[in-house]
């Protein structure tokens, strides 16, 4: 009798824990939680987290609720494959959103064609994600964002000579040379091209040869604090120049912690608050805005749940459907994929003015 007790027991446990997993629709979701890039794993966990509450509030996908397993890849590509092989393997997820920083997700490629996973990213603009494969951006490409960045520059604000000083890391590398090549491209000229360590802190050696030169700007691509950093000491050392970036600049941190300093400097984003009813429910959420992180987040997790409910779980179907995605409505704007899943939507020109984010073109 006691034997008939353990394995009724057992058999029960087994039951519900396959009918858990049948009554939930698993996300696996990577993540910088920690490290260089916690700002934005925040926002990222903030938009999928309020796109699960939406979903869930209206039945789920296909009456199942959504479940999220969420993996801190501390902004560390090892921790990032680490983490994505545990979804992969251990939780068996067919969906994953993440990383939200560009360079984790070169390295979790080769695991996520392997298993065939559906995964979006919300910052992935390197152009070795840009292959016709399970993985989908709902982030524009550095390419573009450095071709309207350069036209900016040299259109609107008549530069010819601009210095370009990146951390030595192939994503700031990659934006650098593609900020290189399309203001080339335009007709102006690259005084200096400088590589700093993304450790060092103290760049006044650089920023002294870029005082001695005749650069009329700088396009600079680092962490958001060095970047602010970078721009505390070139005021120290007297340096009047026109600074520009990337959309990591649109980081209410920035604004809190170096203030007047970083005040006019422009760079590339590609959101601009329109979907009043994803702000609405954010604010109300998080007492704050959301930026684009947050909201193309948020379009991941919907756009793989109407793929699902379209289509059923089948991977290679999901993958089908978001192939043929054109003129998508989401939180982050009108949104289109091609035929390597990388998104194509508008890009804006931003700058900060007295702490506000503004647009300017």
């Amino acid at each position: 009798m006691k034997y008939i007790i353990i394995i009724l027991a057992t058999l029960l446990l087994l039951t519900a824990c396959n009918t858990t997993k049948e009554e939930t629709t698993n996300i696996g979701v990577v993540a910088t939680l920690s490290g260089y890039g916690s700002y934005l794993g925040e926002q990222e966990i903030k938009g999928i987290t309020l796109a699960q509450d939406h979903l869930n509030a209206n039945g789920g996908i296909n009456n199942k609720q959504v479940k999220l397993i969420i993996e801190d890849s501390q902004t560390s590509a090892p921790i990032a494959v680490t983490a994505t092989n545990k979804l992969a393997s251990i939780d068996e997820v067919e969906f994953i959103i993440g990383d939200d920083w560009g360079s984790n997700t070169v390295v979790m490629l080769p695991i996520i064609n392997t298993n065939k996973i559906v995964t979006l990213s919300p910052n992935s603009p390197l152009k070795a994600t840009s292959k016709e494969d399970f993985f989908f951006k709902t982030n524009p490409n550095a390419a573009d964002f450095m071709r309207v960045l350069a036209e900016y520059a040299h259109n609107d604000l008549k530069l010819n000579k601009v210095t370009i000083l990146t951390a030595n890391n192939f994503y700031a590398k990659e934006h650098g040379d593609e900020f290189e090549n399309a203001f080339i491209g335009l007709g102006g000229e690259i005084i200096i091209d400088m590589e700093v360590d993304i450790n060092n802190k103290d760049l006044r050696t650089e920023l002294l040869k870029i005082k001695n030169s005749d650069s009329e700007a700088v396009m600079i691509i680092h962490t958001t604090p060095q970047t602010g950093e970078t721009l505390k000491q070139a005021k120290e050392l007297g340096i009047k120049t026109i600074w520009l970036s990337q959309f990591a600049m649109q980081d209410s941190t920035l604004v809190k912690g170096y203030g007047d300093i970083v005040n006019d400097l422009i760079y590339v984003y590609p959101y601009e608050n329109g979907n009043d009813y994803f702000a609405n429910s954010y604010k109300a959420k998080y007492n704050e805005l959301p930026d684009m992180i947050a909201a193309s987040s948020y379009d991941s997790l919907m756009l793989i749940a109407e793929a699902i409910e379209e289509v059923g779980e089948d991977t290679e179907a999901v993958k089908n459907y978001l192939l043929q995605i054109e003129n998508y409505e989401g939180a982050s704007g009108t949104l289109s994929f091609d035929e390597n899943g990388d998104v194509m939507k508008p890009i804006y020109i931003k700058q900060i003015k007295n702490g506000e984010f503004v647009v300017l073109k």
